[in-house]
């Protein structure tokens, strides 16, 4: 016969398990959100201890927008915590085969490289780009914009001219002539008069909006002298 103290003890111990231990999802959900902050953070010790115990991780989407670990501590420009991440997971552990890829995008279609140009942190673009050169002529978002074009669009120049430097082959002329309007309107002068230099014809050209280059430059007000000069200095050029 069963002994109906020993069940009862047995069933409350099965009860009291249920209750404390978590589920493999809740911890799988507790460890993406401690990862997700250390990415955030630039806090490598906590990240690697998570990675360490499941590898896995470095992959997952941990994020609302299907960011993964690289994504998020590109975009909050974490520029050691990215080195550490490529070199021992993306590059030393890794075959052509892995599902481990640097030009996987988040759920808003962007690239960890593009993220990292979007946040202006010049060091971490050019080890990125430096590990896989490709990334800067990879389009992102749902409007398809280059790296290079989400530089001129944030106000990164000295990003923007070492993109079109890297990339100016392959920049077709609806590119150019969006990237100069884009500079224009950012004041990214500089860059406007080398690709006005680089490329006279796109005085002419019309953008996205319809609009030439000296469309933007007339909306452009006159403040300071440095910024006369280089106006004139396009016009010039035009």
């Amino acid at each position: 016969m069963r002994d109906d103290g020993i069940a009862a003890q047995n069933e409350r111990y099965e009860i009291e398990v249920m209750v404390t231990r978590p589920s493999a999802r809740e911890e799988s959900r507790k460890r993406r959100l401690e990862l997700y902050r250390a990415a955030v953070k630039g806090d490598w010790e906590i990240a690697e201890d998570i990675l360490k115990n499941d590898g896995n991780d470095i992959a997952d989407k941990i994020s609302k927008v299907g960011d993964t670990v690289l994504h998020i501590a590109a975009a909050a420009s974490r520029t050691l915590f990215v080195k550490q991440l490529v070199e021992k997971y993306y590059i030393k552990h890794c075959s052509p085969n892995d599902h481990l890829d640097l030009t996987s995008k988040n759920g808003k279609k962007y690239t960890a490289f593009s993220l990292a140009v979007a946040s202006g942190n010049m060091e971490l673009v050019e080890f990125l780009m430096n590990t896989k050169r490709e990334l800067a002529e990879i389009p992102s978002g749902i409007n398809d914009t280059l790296p290079v074009q989400l530089a001129a669009m944030f106000g990164h120049e000295k990003i923007l001219l070492l993109l079109y430097e890297t990339t100016k082959k392959q920049l077709k002329d609806g590119h150019l002539i969006q990237l100069l309007v884009t500079a224009i309107d950012n004041s990214l002068y500089d860059a406007a008069l080398l690709l006005q230099k680089e490329h006279p014809k796109l005085a002419t050209l019309r953008a996205g909006n319809k609009e030439t280059a000296l469309h933007a430059l007339a909306r452009k007000p006159l403040m300071i002298p440095n910024q006369q000069r280089k106006l004139k200095n396009f016009f010039n050029l035009c």
